[in-house]
């Protein structure tokens, strides 16, 4: 507490200040062969050092009084006396007592007094006698960009560079080059603030090259470049504008120059999730659009085979899609899984027999050994797929071999988890939910188990919210009905030796 008042006190102690200074009186003398600044305070003549001054040896060389201004990084304290580091000055140190920098804190900004010794090959010493307080940073560059009209733009951006020209003498040069960028992030909003009032699209294709060259913010350039008004702008100067945005990498997607790769993926996610599941042509086109695109497009290879998945899941018959996954052409199913186009599920195999729901049909296949779709829905569909497990295959490790895969889906959620009874083994039933594009659905997952003949049957339904009851109905129906054997039906034979 003791400290802090001390530090308001002297900050609020009455000081007279001219321009650049708390002195009252300057003058100019020639030493070395130039003009330099005296300033009379304190009762003493002081020689005026700025940062530029360092490198000069013919100036510095001897004893000399001066003030300057800086920032004293503190070094060390030995025998009451502190050792800084002036900042604005690289290499130089000063000394003097400590309690000179009671009330002043690391990173303030300092008018430092003292004699200066500097000898030929060695760095310049200052021992200091007076410190007083100095604008800070922030004000510095207040009160150089006062005087500077608000709509002289040139005036302006000459000030940011001499912002940016003083982060190399600083030691808090991260402040002072994001203040160069203030200064002129702060033009640009003006301008096309400016700009917008007159419709100056001159104005407004300026202040796009002061975000790409001195910024090098190329996305904000197509930002601002996206007005409203700009955007319904013609004649030769949009034109040219707009052809330059292009050569910049930008391209136009919803109503905004975006980054080219940026409006790609924002499409290529519009587009897919615009797409019927049943769509696999449209599918195919997206992937095959992903891959031409490939150069801008992030992970392009990644979203075509998304597409390509999608699209086989709607037809496994697609011979644009079988011919990018490296399938066969013709799309042909294995008769040992299959019974008949339409009709009731029967594995040859194994004897397993599945009953289709009332009122379905047989549909393209999508997941696992056969699917049937409700023909009066855009979205339910019941697959089922036969399951062979090892001799002793315990029910919990093939639960989670079967509901793994699951997890990983994008918005995976799981609604609630039973066992139903089941006659001739273990089963488990799990409604799920899941993130398909824009939209939720719901899902569930049966599988039972005979352990006899090591067998087993896994359902998967698919719906929309609203079809959750009947299509659950319809699940449990043909869970209830399905059939499998304590011996296997036709065993494959063994292997010969």
């Amino acid at each position: 507490m003791r400290l802090s008042r001390l530090v308001l006190s002297f900050l609020l102690a009455p000081t007279l200040w001219c321009a650049d200074g708390p002195w009252k009186e300057r003058f100019s003398i020639t030493i070395a062969g130039e003009e330099r600044t005296m300033v009379v305070h304190g009762g003493g003549t002081w020689l005026l050092l700025v940062p530029q001054d360092a490198g000069k040896t013919a100036l510095l060389t001897g004893r000399k009084e001066v003030v300057l201004e800086s920032k004293c990084l503190r070094d060390r304290t030995d025998a009451g006396r502190l050792y800084v580091n002036l900042g604005s000055f690289p290499g130089w140190t000063g000394e003097g007592p400590a309690s000179l920098w009671s009330t002043s804190l690391e990173m303030d900004n300092l008018y430092v007094y003292g004699v200066l010794e500097s000898a030929e090959g060695t760095s310049p010493h200052l021992t200091v006698s007076r410190i007083e307080p100095a604008p800070s940073d922030a004000q510095t560059i207040a009160e150089h960009m006062a005087p500077i009209d608000a709509s002289d733009w040139a005036a302006r951006i000459k000030a940011s560079e001499w912002v940016r020209s003083r982060a190399s003498i600083q030691p808090n040069q991260e402040f002072w080059l994001s203040a160069a960028d203030g200064v002129i992030s702060q033009v640009v909003d003006d301008a096309c603030a400016k700009a917008a009032l007159t419709s100056d699209l001159v104005l407004l294709d300026q202040a796009v090259t002061w975000c790409v060259d001195l910024l090098h913010d190329v996305p904000r350039g197509g930002r601002i470049a996206s007005a409203p008004w700009v955007r319904n702008a013609t004649g030769p100067t949009a034109d040219n504008l707009a052809r330059r945005l292009r050569r910049l990498g930008l391209e136009p997607y919803r109503e905004m120059w975006r980054p080219r790769s940026e409006s790609l993926a924002l499409e290529f996610e519009d587009r897919f999730q615009a797409i019927g599941w049943r769509d696999a042509e449209a599918f195919y086109r997206l992937g095959r659009w992903a891959d031409v695109n490939g150069e801008f497009l992030p992970q392009a290879k990644d979203r075509s085979y998304r597409c390509y998945q999608a699209g086989l899941k709607a037809d496994p018959s697609h011979a644009g899609i079988r011919n990018e996954l490296g399938l066969p052409v013709d799309g042909k199913t294995d008769a040992t899984t299959a019974s008949a186009v339409t009709g009731d599920y029967l594995h040859h195999a194994t004897g397993i027999h599945v009953p289709m729901p009332e009122g379905w049909k047989r549909g393209d296949r999508i997941e696992g050994d056969v699917t049937w779709i409700d023909p009066s829905s855009e979205t339910a569909y019941l697959t089922v797929s036969v399951i062979r497990t090892p001799e002793q295959g315990d029910f919990e490790p093939l639960w989670a071999t079967q509901t793994g895969s699951l997890q990983s889906k994008e918005g995976f959620e799981t609604i609630s988890t039973e066992d139903p009874a089941f006659a001739h083994g273990t089963a488990r039933l799990m409604r799920y939910r899941v993130k398909e594009g824009a939209y939720t659905r719901q899902a569930e997952i049966l599988l039972a188990i005979n352990p006899q003949s090591h067998t087993g049957v896994r359902l998967t339904a698919s719906f929309a919210d609203e079809e959750a009851a009947s299509v659950h109905r319809l699940l449990m129906i043909a869970f209830e009905r399905m059939n499998i054997p304590n011996q296997v039906a036709n065993p494959e034979p063994a292997a010969k030796p």
